[in-house]
């Protein structure tokens, strides 16, 4: 980093996340009024979280990206299945969705960049639906990554602040582990992190991805055997790492995508099946953890990247702080919960929040649930 490891305002031991960590790190410092991200895996969303700011990631091509650079030679990116955004990022919902309504007033957004949709800002959508109920689904675990018990909570406690002032909330029984693991095939693909490497234009790989590295190298014919050791010895995560996040050919890449597409349709006729406006759950499964520990702890952003392989518009609000008898984690017995166990460690005080999402292009719904939870939790 050229200015050195960017710090957490609640406790500077601890990150502030990535990759738009100086931007939440800003406005929790009340350094900055509002702020720009991009979010591919969680970038805004994560680091709302991490900071106890809230952040929007919008659906993809709602919001140009003309004049953003691309971290990739010649700033054009091939992959195109999940889809980086840009989003605001600031201490209220209502600043959200201010950002959002003036870089949409009158079209100008599609003026501007005759990619993006010719659509406005529907204001009605976030400002006169006030007294109108929603109809909420929430789940406090995805199957990928154990949620440690302050997400659980917050979650809970928003979920009671929400049916007690009147709104509907129904439980989401879906199978997003599947849902994580395809954007973990796909976003392997290329094999070697080679889109990275080639990121990086000549420069050393920062130690911290040196897990992630050796394990897009892993060579092919050691792959079988080496996942099924990890299997036997309990460790089914890092089996399953080993086994999925490979080079592929051009035809099971496609195959792939083709899956992730059933998985999506799936999740909406669920989501259109219990009739709802809107569903939350943890932003991440882990609070901010400490220096270094990103790369141990990478699978604790299935939270957010499951969100990013279907295109559904997410924010984060903050709604509470770590208990000191929270500090403990419980997980899997596996190397991945051993970290999560350290980063638990002296989290007291660190900001919770909860995620809220809605289907693809109901972005000023997004930030009307947004809105509500913010209100009824009252943090």
């Amino acid at each position: 980093a050229i200015w050195g490891c960017c710090k957490n305002p609640h406790n500077v031991k601890r990150t502030s996340g990535g990759s738009s960590g100086g931007e939440a790190s800003l406005l929790a410092a009340r350094g900055s009024p509002l702020g720009l991200g991009t979010d591919i895996a969680g970038s805004i969303r994560g680091p709302s979280l991490f900071c106890g700011i809230c952040g929007f990631k919008p659906t993809p091509g709602r919001v140009s990206s003309k004049g953003i650079a691309v971290p990739r030679p010649n700033d054009s990116n091939g992959q195109a299945v999940v889809l980086a955004t840009p989003g605001p990022m600031a201490r209220c919902v209502d600043d959200l969705e201010l950002v959002m309504r003036t870089w949409h007033e009158g079209g100008k957004m599609h003026k501007n960049d005759s990619v993006v949709p010719p659509l406005s800002w529907d204001c009605d959508i976030y400002t006169s639906s006030s007294n109108k109920k929603l109809r909420f689904g929430y789940f406090t675990d995805d199957g990928y990554f154990d949620s440690c018990a302050a997400a659980k909570r917050a979650v809970i406690e928003t979920v009671e602040a929400l049916k007690k002032a009147g709104h509907e909330v129904v439980e989401l029984k879906f199978n997003f582990e599947q849902l994580c693991w395809s954007f973990v095939k796909l976003m392997s693909a290329e094999g070697g992190l080679q889109g990275f490497i080639d990121s990086l234009e000549g420069e050393e790989l920062n130690p911290i991805y040196l897990f992630l590295y050796k394990t897009a190298n892993i060579p092919t014919f050691l792959r079988p055997f080496l996942a099924k050791f990890m299997d036997l010895t309990g460790q089914t995560r890092i089996g399953g790492l080993v086994r999925e996040a490979r080079p592929r050919s051009t035809y099971d890449y496609w195959s792939q995508n083709a899956t992730m597409k059933l998985q999506k349709k799936a999740l909406i006729k669920k989501w259109e099946e219990l009739k709802l406006d809107a569903v939350v759950c943890p932003p991440g499964g882990v609070p901010a953890m400490p220096h270094g520990m990103s790369s141990k702890l990478a699978q604790a952003s299935s939270y957010t990247f499951l969100w990013n392989i279907v295109h559904f518009p997410a924010g984060v609000v903050p709604t509470t702080l770590v208990r000191a008898d929270e500090e403990k984690y419980e997980g899997r017995k596996d190397s991945i919960t051993a970290a999560a166990k350290i980063a638990g460690v002296d989290s007291r005080n660190m900001p919770m929040g909860v995620q809220v999402v809605t289907l693809p292009w109901k972005d000023e719904l997004c930030l009307r649930a947004m809105k509500i939870v913010e209100d009824v939790v009252k943090w």
